[in-house]
């Protein structure tokens, strides 16, 4: 029956795959195919109502193994991504829709946020670059190394905010706060950052007293739907990676509270992944990687702007540089496989590993992309008429 249900599936496809079956049966679907699908046991019976969940659960639980490019896998998935999606309802999707329906709670989001960010900073130190930037990196040459790439899109992304002297800037999901530290130094402002991972902000409190920044930069343990414009006030806004958590439903929330807390004519840089068509939930990464996570696309943000007054200044994509960013990631977990398996499992070890090598072919093949958008409120006429000055050094 499993066999007959795989088989079943397998036809449906618009490609060439081979499988080779626990038993050791072999068959090919379709002629000259670059995938083979390898079962090293046999796996459970299954659903194929969400043929992605599925799937990628039997990867990492070690049920089959792949031969071949992610590339080529992830393009196959593609062309077939109206099989590849949940065929019915089931409980996890209706949980999830259900979830981002009525929009989540700041427990839900602590608990959502932690179980990514929290897995130690020694977890990321050993696959990020030095600087701990978790976020699409921006090669000015092909020779960059991960690190230069890093540090040229902390200066490409502060530029583009036209910061100025004695100005007080907003970090929405500051990371381990790389960007904070180089806006007080740099451009000499007052820089908050706000997140919601507990990991995060013990380091950026460890870094600003080693860096002898307490009078420039702050930390604060919340999330952006705490900040108060009786209290706080903004003349720019910066958020980079940190909107595809907030969900679709949210997105609204999200543009009317940057409104509310950044200052007439400032400055909002908002840098997101970005999808080609709404709808944009994965079950898989939903339930392991990012849970509660929802990827927008521009034509989603560019469309409840103007209810918040924002005027779109410059729209940039950096798919290509995310594509090579991932890459350098999956090079350095490769180089700690050892290390991470023993001390979270071997389970762990493949579900990260599949989805930084998936996410690096799918920006790569342009099934995602990702998007800085600089916007002004309201109108500004004392920003650059012209983008030449991002290219200067």
């Amino acid at each position: 029956m499993k066999k007959e249900l795989l088989d079943s599936f397998l036809k449906r496809l618009n490609g060439s795959i081979k499988v080779v079956f626990w038993d050791g049966e072999e068959k090919t679907y379709n002629s000259d195919p670059k995938i083979t699908i390898k079962f090293l046991k046999e796996p459970p019976i299954v659903s194929l109502d969400d043929p992605l969940l599925t799937l990628g659960d039997l990867y990492i639980e070690e049920y089959f193994d792949i031969d071949g490019t992610i590339e080529d896998l992830m393009y196959l998935m593609e062309t077939n991504k109206d099989i590849f999606r949940p065929q019915k309802k089931n409980p996890f999707m209706s949980t999830l829709k259900s979830t981002l329906g009525r929009g989540n709670s700041k427990d839900r989001d602590i608990k959502n946020i932690q179980s990514h960010y929290d897995l130690g900073n020694d977890f990321f130190s050993l696959w990020l670059d030095s600087s701990m930037c978790y976020s699409c990196a921006y090669f000015k040459t092909p020779s960059d190394s991960l690190e230069q790439a890093q540090k040229n899109k902390i200066s490409h992304s502060l530029k583009k905010l036209n910061l100025q002297k004695g100005e007080k800037l907003l970090d929405i999901g500051c990371g381990w706060g790389e960007l904070l530290f180089e806006a007080a130094t740099k451009y000499d402002v007052h820089a908050t950052g706000i997140t919601l991972s507990k990991e995060q902000y013990e380091h950026i409190k460890e870094q600003i007293k080693l860096r002898d920044l307490d009078n420039k930069v702050e930390v604060r343990l919340e999330s952006y739907e705490e900040l108060n414009p009786k209290k706080d006030s903004f003349d720019k806004i910066v958020s980079i990676g940190m909107f595809e958590h907030v969900g679709q439903k949210r997105i609204p929330e999200f543009i009317k509270k940057t409104s509310n807390v950044l200052k007439r004519s400032g400055i909002f840089m908002l840098h997101t992944i970005t999808g080609l068509e709404e709808g944009g939930q994965h079950s898989w990464m939903n339930k392991h990687i990012f849970p509660g996570g929802y990827i927008p696309t521009v034509r989603e943000i560019i469309n409840v702007l103007p209810d918040y007054d924002f005027r779109v200044l410059h729209v940039e994509s950096l798919r290509r540089h995310y594509a090579r960013t991932l890459e350098y990631w999956s090079k350095n977990y490769d180089a700690h496989k050892d290390e991470i398996e023993k001390k979270f499992g071997r389970t762990f070890l493949r579900m990260w590993d599949i989805y930084l090598k998936g996410c690096a072919a799918s920006f790569k093949l342009g099934f995602i992309d990702i998007h800085q958008f600089t916007l002004s409120l309201g109108i500004n006429n004392e920003y650059p008429e012209t983008f030449e000055f991002l290219y200067k050094d």
